[in-house]
């Protein structure tokens, strides 16, 4: 009998965020038999009351299997984001992973436990990522997703047999990069602007796991699964979100309400991948705002 990947989302004091997130996954065949994780980080002094409505609102939902809610005692987002990873998989040895702003598509819980189960035991493949950025691809590309070196934690899904606690957990990147010339070039020449988020992520002045991801992809040659029409709008550049500020760009995208048709004829393609990175490195601040993020 196939098991379904448990959903994990982390949220703090953005109830009508996660209301719409909550909302759109119950949209999905598959909600009424997956568990979903519900991590909610303490109050700082003065948030009490609308921290207070998110537990009291995440208490009343249904839809689901099952609604495990894990209520921190201490206001720690580190510690929030990291059990929001560690417990399901942990337990699981998979997980979908959400924030609290992301809005799915009918068919997102089809499209990630479908990636899951097709590349469990393909060494190569470390996620499966919900979004892309709006843009047109080549009409001659004739599949529905590509592989990518360039990694989004906006609805993503992984397995903890590929190492990603590991991944996320290590802070080294930078001094490894450097020690290592040819993986300094080659780090210089698929993600230039990587290079100096590994050095403040070695500073202690960042904590992105985006960029660790990144990193891990381009020096072992592997890649995540991502979509060519989102599954995933993001609805939290409205100010509200943590380092996101104000921004169109990424949002109110439409969705992909289709089923994906996974293949092993798909080999990695270069020029098809380059085209969301170009896209996002049209605007400096937009590239910061995705990866400056904590990895929530």
């Amino acid at each position: 009998m196939r098991t379904l990947a448990p959903i994990s989302i982390s949220t703090y004091n953005r109830i009508e965020h996660l209301r719409e997130t909550i909302k759109s996954l119950k949209k999905n065949d598959l909600a009424k038999e997956s568990i979903l994780y519900i991590f909610l980080d303490a109050p700082k002094n003065g948030d009490e009351e609308i921290v207070q409505k998110v537990r009291d609102y995440v208490h009343t939902i249904d839809g689901f299997k099952e609604v495990r809610i894990i209520e921190q005692k201490v206001n720690d987002i580190n510690k929030n984001m990291n059990d929001a990873r560690t417990i399901p998989l942990e337990e699981f040895g998979k997980m979908i992973r959400m924030e609290d702003d992301n809005v799915v598509s009918s068919s997102f819980l089809n499209y990630m436990n479908d990636g899951l189960d097709f590349y469990e035991n393909n060494k190569k493949i470390i996620a499966i990522s919900g979004f892309n950025v709006p843009v047109k691809y080549p009409d001659n590309y004739k599949y529905d997703y590509y592989l990518s070196t360039y990694f989004n934690a906006w609805g993503y899904a992984t397995w903890a047999n590929k190492g990603f606690l590991d991944i996320v957990n290590y802070s080294d990147q930078y001094n490894e990069m450097m020690g290592d010339k040819e993986l300094h070039k080659k780090v210089k020449r698929i993600h230039p602007k990587l290079i100096n988020g590994l050095k403040l992520i070695q500073e202690g002045k960042l904590n992105a796991g985006d960029y660790k991801m990144v990193f891990h992809l381009i020096k072992n040659n592997l890649y995540t699964i991502k979509p060519i029409k989102s599954f995933v709008d993001n609805i939290g550049h409205d100010g509200s979100g943590l380092h996101c500020g104000v921004n169109d760009r990424l949002q109110n995208i439409e969705l992909n309400q289709g089923r994906i048709n996974f293949t092993e004829k798909i080999n990695y393609n270069k020029n098809i991948d380059l085209i969301y990175y170009k896209y996002v490195t049209k605007n400096e601040n937009l590239l910061k705002r995705i990866y400056n993020k904590v990895f929530r």
